[in-house]
């Protein structure tokens, strides 16, 4: 059985930048079973604290369009769906309004952005269209990328959704029935997410996050404040 409630003197701020490997990820044995239990059952909209590591409870929102918290009843800006920037083909955009987004989600204290969705455009039927970017995997990863980095930058951290492959709106979270091989799946439907894995700035970045999330397929990214951001380099010259 794993350790729990151990007495390491560790804090999850402590963890900033380290590698996975670090011996210092004993900190995870302080977590007692209450903790971990409350962490995962606790899981919308918010995170718990957890204070045997030192880690404060967060507030996350929904809005792959801009602020729309209809849990806690806060809106923010309503910006053109993710299907209309994309259309642009332009990353220095998609970085002003991932800016434009984070500063609302900051200034309203919510940290944690149920945001922005990726998924393919498989058929013109499918529910969700409005706000996945695009059918070319390619065009919205790197449109993607750019809004997640320059969110980054105000501190607000991603939530990339909603992996893998949710190509229908009826039973998505029961059971959905989607068909393809494997190349298709890491050349189109993947595609995005490897995107925005791959060119975010992990300069400063939380040695915790890259993980997948339990709260509805999500991808969560950093958790850390912000930091000197090479965002905008990203988003134009290093992608790949």
């Amino acid at each position: 059985m794993p350790a729990t409630g151990a007495k390491n003197g560790l804090k999850l701020a402590d963890m900033m930048g380290k590698p996975y490997d670090d011996p210092d990820w004993e900190l995870l044995d302080q977590l007692t079973p209450e903790e971990m239990s409350q962490l995962v059952q606790i899981g919308g909209f918010s995170t718990v604290a957890l204070d045997s590591v030192g880690k404060k409870a967060t507030m996350d929102s929904d809005g792959t369009g801009g602020l729309n918290d209809w849990y806690a009843g806060v809106y923010g800006t309503p910006y053109p769906t993710e299907v209309l920037i994309a259309q642009t083909w332009n990353k220095d955009l998609a970085y002003e309004v991932g800016g434009a987004i984070g500063q609302e989600y900051a200034g309203c204290h919510i940290y944690g952005w149920y945001g922005p969705a990726m998924n393919t455009h498989r058929t013109a039927f499918n529910g969700r269209n409005f706000e996945y970017y695009s059918e070319d995997g390619v065009l919205a990863g790197y449109i993607a990328s750019a809004e997640i980095n320059t969110a980054r930058e105000k501190g607000v951290y991603a939530y990339i959704k909603h992996f893998v492959a949710n190509d229908q709106e009826i039973n998505r979270c029961t059971a959905q029935q989607i068909y393809l091989t494997e190349q298709t799946l890491r050349e189109i439907y993947m595609k995005p997410f490897e995107i925005c894995v791959k060119n975010y700035d992990y300069d400063t970045f939380s040695a915790i996050a890259g993980k997948i999330s339990r709260h509805n397929f999500f991808l969560p990214f950093s958790v850390q404040s912000p930091g000197p951001s090479r965002a905008r380099r990203l988003s134009n010259r290093e992608m790949v």
